[in-house]
């Protein structure tokens, strides 16, 4: 550990840089973004099928509240889009608007090869660096101002149906727990992306969540039937935050919330969406009791270890190794050079770090040591 420093703080640095690691790129987010417009402008241009249904393109999930987790191994992003139509729910069959929107689509040739239809959305299935999901929905007025209803190709045994949800207000209550409020421009027919936070001022509630998503991805591998969906990560973490400053100490006690929560519920913790009361979010462990069990087990296999990480004496290099087991080693090992590298920058421009003249390796000013002199440049330390 470096003296001037405590384990605490450089944990907690090391955990952000994680965080920082695990996000989209800007060169991946300028490109979503230019494909996000473009596909708004097809589905909305005059003349076409959906015209008249006016219809608004908006994101939902990690890309609209910024927990972008970089996928393990060489997977893609998935990014997720709302189509809102102006039409009456209730005058339209699920499986036909779903329809509409993946034909309407498909009929560009730009995206005739690379479009699919899923259960609830049609994706454009982009090479290499991320796919986008494009959820058809309609406002459900009865409900609330944001609500709304969206197909579902396995309801009523593949018949179709129609799901309660709400991105919009998802989104804003979870960035007003993360104390985070954007601007939205709602004059705008295709509503943009909201700007990214700097890397160093995203709130800790945005990492704790990327963290958990990260772990998530680790620990089931080839598991993802059986693994729990984002959102329900995501809410967990929303409902357990208790505005906690630092990273490390909110991703601690959601952690123990959440076993603490499963040890106090008889059978699967029931996880509804915070804005749309109908629509259940942790469907999947009731359908799958055997996905909840293992969730249960290594939640708190989770714990354990964390415990055991953050009570560390022995130094980064044990600390290290754990956080690869945990988070993977790629982006582990790119927030440890991040953090050696500005260390060494904090040691040079406090003028206590030198040139070892009998080995030539970069240490601490003593009686051997040449210094070396401090950067005058004023560029971004990352």
């Amino acid at each position: 550990m470096y003296n001037n420093e405590s384990a605490t703080v450089q944990l907690n640095w090391i955990l952000n840089r994680i965080g920082f690691r695990l996000e989209i790129t800007e060169t991946q987010r300028k490109l979503a973004e230019e494909r996000y417009n473009a596909v708004g402008k097809w589905l909305a241009a005059e003349g076409s099928s959906l015209a008249k249904f006016k219809s608004v393109i908006y994101p939902q999930g990690s890309l609209r509240i910024g927990t972008t987790t970089k996928p393990i191994k060489h997977e893609e992003y998935d990014l997720d889009l709302v189509c809102e139509l102006q039409i009456d729910w209730n005058n339209i069959h699920p499986l036909n608007l779903l329809k509409m929107v993946f034909e309407r689509i498909r009929s560009n040739k730009l995206y005739e090869s690379i479009v699919e239809l899923k259960k609830r959305c049609v994706r454009l299935n982009y090479a290499n660096d991320f796919h986008l999901d494009i959820l058809p929905a309609c406002l459900d007025l009865k409900t609330c101002g944001t609500c709304v209803k969206v197909p579902d190709r396995k309801m009523n045994g593949g018949n179709g149906g129609w799901s309660a949800s709400n991105p919009k207000g998802y989104a804003n209550w979870f960035e007003k727990i993360a104390e985070q409020y954007e601007k939205l421009l709602l004059e705008k027919r295709i509503e943009p992306l909201p700007e990214p936070e700097p890397s160093d001022q995203k709130p800790p509630l945005k990492r704790a969540v990327q963290l958990l998503k990260r772990w998530r991805d680790i620990e089931f591998q080839n598991l993802d039937e059986l693994a729990p969906v984002s959102i329900v990560l995501t809410t967990l973490a929303g409902h357990l935050y208790h505005n906690d400053s630092s990273l490390l100490d909110t991703f601690t006690n959601i952690v123990d919330e959440i076993v603490e929560l499963i040890e106090r519920t008889e059978g699967p913790i029931i996880v509804y969406n915070p804005t749309n009361a109908k629509e259940i979010l942790s469907e999947k462990w009731h359908e799958k009791p055997e996905a909840y069990n293992l969730f249960k087990q290594k939640i708190t296999a989770l714990k354990v270890n964390w415990h055991d990480i953050i009570s560390n004496k022995t130094g980064l290099g044990a600390i290290s190794q754990a956080l690869k087991n945990l988070f993977g080693e790629t982006v582990v090992d790119q927030a440890m050079r991040d953090f050696n590298d500005q260390a060494i920058a904090a040691k040079r421009n406090a003028g206590q770090l030198g040139i070892n003249a009998a080995t030539g390796s970069l240490s601490s000013l003593s009686s051997s040591t040449i210094l070396i002199p401090k950067n005058t440049f004023h560029g971004n330390a990352f």
